[in-house]
Formats: C-alpha cells, sequence, structure tokens
C-alpha cells in the first residue's frame, strides 16, 4: 500500500528537496514493450493504452543488449548504490533476458524484475540464481484475475512459477530472491479482496509459505502481498499537466496521460477500506502509515504529506528505443538517447537539469497519484 509522508513533510521536505544532489539508486528499463496480456487498466495496453495506437514495428522494437550493458558499466563507474529494475510491456518476452540477467549478476547489482508471471515457471531457473526481488501481479482469485488480464489460466500459470522458485529456495537454503505478490486495486477487483486472499492461501499456505501482508520480508519462507490502488487521473488534471510542461519546460506533451483516466463511480472506497483493515487486523499489519484508500480516490490534491518529489535525483527510466525520461510512464520529457548520449550526459546534462530545477518548487499535475511520489522517502 501507498504510504503517508513520515518525518520529511511541510517545510521540511521542501528543504530536503532543495539540498538534493544526484544519487542514482534505481535504473528502471523496459527491454521491450511487448506484452502477451492486455490487462485492462493498462496505461500502455489496456482500453486506453496509448501502444494500441503505435506502428506494429515500433511495439517490437527492443533494446540493443550490447549497448544497455555498456551503459550500466558507465553508470557503475560514478554511481556506487544503484539497483536495476526490469518491468515492461513484459520484461520475459525480452529476447536477451537471460543474458541480460547473468550480466547484472556477474555485476553485482541489485535487480527487481516485475512481471505477470506467465512465464515465470519457464524461467525459473535464472530468476532464482540472479534476481534480488520477484514482483508478480496477481489481481483476483483465478477467474477474476485472467479476465482483467485476457489470458487463461494465467493465475494459477503465474503461482505455479511463484511456487517452483519457492521451492528452490528452499533446496538451496537462500533468502533471494524475495517473492511478491501485488494486488492492483481497481473498479473491475474491489469487490473480491477477501476471496483473493482465500484463493493465494490456498495456493501457497500447503507448500510451506508464510504470507505478509506489508513490507518486504526477509524470512526465507515468506511471500509478500502489496495492495495498492491503481495509478489515475483526471481530464482536467491532465489538461493542466500538458500546460505546465509547456510552461516550465517548452514541452509538447503526448497523450500518453490519457491512458490513466477511469470511471471512479464504480468503486466504493469506504468498503475497500474495510474490507482492508479487516484483513491487516486479522495477519497482524500495523497500516497508520497507509494512504487513506477514501481519501485517495476521491480527492486527488491530496498527496498525504509528499508535496514534493525525490525521482529526478534518484531514478532513470530507459525504453526499448534508448530514450531516457524522470517520470516511469509519461514519454513527455526526454533526457537524451543512450544510442547517442553516455550516461553522464543523462544523468547529469542540461535537459535533467532543467527538469529537476521544475521539480524543486512544485509537483506537476500528474505527480499527485504516481507510485514514484509515494516510492521515497
Amino acid at each position: 500500500m501507498w504510504r503517508k509522508a513520515g518525518e520529511l513533510k511541510g517545510k521540511r521536505i521542501i528543504q530536503h528537496v532543495k539540498n538534493l544532489k544526484p544519487d542514482l539508486q534505481k535504473l528502471s528499463i523496459i527491454p521491450t514493450l511487448l506484452c502477451n496480456a492486455r490487462c485492462k487498466f493498462c496505461h500502455i495496453w489496456g482500453k486506453k493504452g496509448w501502444a494500441l495506437k503505435e506502428p506494429h514495428g515500433v511495439i517490437k522494437e527492443q533494446i540493443n543488449f550490447e549497448l544497455l550493458c555498456r551503459f550500466i558499466k558507465a553508470a557503475m563507474v560514478s554511481e556506487k548504490n544503484f539497483g536495476v529494475f526490469l518491468t515492461g510491456g513484459e520484461p520475459l518476452l525480452y529476447s536477451e533476458f537471460p543474458r541480460l540477467l547473468k550480466f547484472i549478476k556477474n555485476n553485482k547489482l541489485p535487480l527487481t524484475v516485475f512481471t505477470n508471471g506467465s512465464l515465470l515457471k519457464k524461467n525459473s531457473r535464472i530468476v532464482a540464481e540472479s534476481v534480488t526481488t520477484i514482483a508478480v501481479s496477481l489481481d483476483g482469485p483465478p477467474g477474476v484475475h485472467d479476465k482483467i488480464r485476457c489470458i487463461k489460466n494465467l493465475f494459477f500459470d503465474a503461482c505455479e512459477g511463484i511456487k517452483t522458485l519457492f521451492e528452490i529456495k528452499k533446496q538451496k537454503k537462500c533468502v533471494l530472491p524475495l517473492l511478491r505478490i501485488n494486488y492492483v486495486i481497481s473498479e473491475y477487483n474491489a469487490h473480491c479482496i477477501n476471496e483473493f486472499v482465500k484463493a493465494i492461501k490456498e495456493q501457497f499456505e500447503p507448500i510451506g509459505a508464510k504470507l505478509k501482508f506489508d513490507n518486504m520480508s526477509l524470512e526465507p519462507n515468506a511471500i509478500t502481498v502489496t495492495f495498492e490502488p491503481r495509478l489515475f487521473t483526471t481530464k482536467d488534471m491532465g489538461k493542466k499537466y500538458a500546460l505546465e510542461m509547456k510552461n516550465y519546460l517548452n514541452c509538447n506533451v503526448s497523450s500518453s496521460w490519457r491512458g490513466f483516466i477511469f470511471d471512479k463511480s464504480r468503486l466504493d472506497p469506504a468498503k475497500i477500506k474495510k474490507n482492508l483493515v479487516k484483513i491487516w487486523k486479522k495477519e497482524g499489519t500495523c497500516f497508520s502509515h497507509f494512504v487513506d484508500l477514501k481519501e485517495y480516490f476521491e480527492n486527488i490534491n491530496n498527496v498525504f504529506g509528499r508535496i514534493r518529489c525525490f525521482r529526478p535525483w534518484r531514478e532513470i527510466r530507459i525504453y526499448p528505443n534508448g530514450e531516457v525520461y524522470i517520470c516511469p510512464d509519461l514519454k513527455d520529457f526526454s533526457l537524451g538517447n543512450i544510442y547517442e548520449s553516455p550516461f553522464k550526459e543523462i544523468w547529469n546534462g542540461n535537459r535533467i537539469f532543467q527538469f529537476r530545477n521544475v521539480l524543486r518548487n512544485r509537483l506537476l499535475s500528474l505527480c499527485n497519484r504516481c507510485c514514484r511520489l509515494f516510492s521515497y522517502y
């Protein structure tokens, strides 16, 4: 669950951001946009997804393996404490996925992989050997999950992948990879959270797994289960964002923000909150630091004390065509392209300086429901 601001809020967070220095913590990579799912709420491949309007050749594009490795090596020269995050699309569809994992492992970088789990069992050995954290999306009990993601038997296939990793860990007596199940609360599954909890307990408790409904657990037999409300915006906020980008950065934006608009009338935030509180109490989870779900969905202007974003000083994201951005899901203000520019020029160049200068003093209108706003402390 997204978290409210801790001690860093109000004037303290404003001062903190003004004093921030670039310190790369996450090198986020989308090696391919290809995906074998068509999740209904996805801003890329969903009903309003921007990828549906892209030429076929653009969608099939995958990042050059050798060039990516050189870029990561260059980052390691100047930045000492970052981890790699692979997402997509579906990252396991990347043609060089096994080689990339071996490269990252050989360079001793922490690695987190976000996946729909459909190919997890097939790739379980290389994942077990190379990955620090594997995050698998499960958005409901079997029928609901498969309907949302438009893949038959995906729930059970993903569970089999998690079970295989769990067994490998048990055999090797290893803590890693940490196992995480992520449930995105949306209008498609808000009604079946209790059934979902029952379904995953039926899947994983018989093999000796302990489900933890909070932060990542370091217990060898733990599988962490997180609930995250879907990211969203409104037409008014999107239009305001477009004006801000033009005024502050002289940037015309794409239509990708429209993929985050959704009809909240199908949600009952108070009921969702009530169900989750019952689950957290039963499981012994401390939830006082979580955002209020009712307020999250009903008041988009409430950022729960997080009035500044740390991301421009902590993370960049590389797309399959080599373009690099700060904002994780908005292809609007490019910092450069790894096919043309070295790491130092992208991480410390004029483009990223402009963006950091804007974010030191404000949030943009689409920041209010961005996952990265709630991910850094």
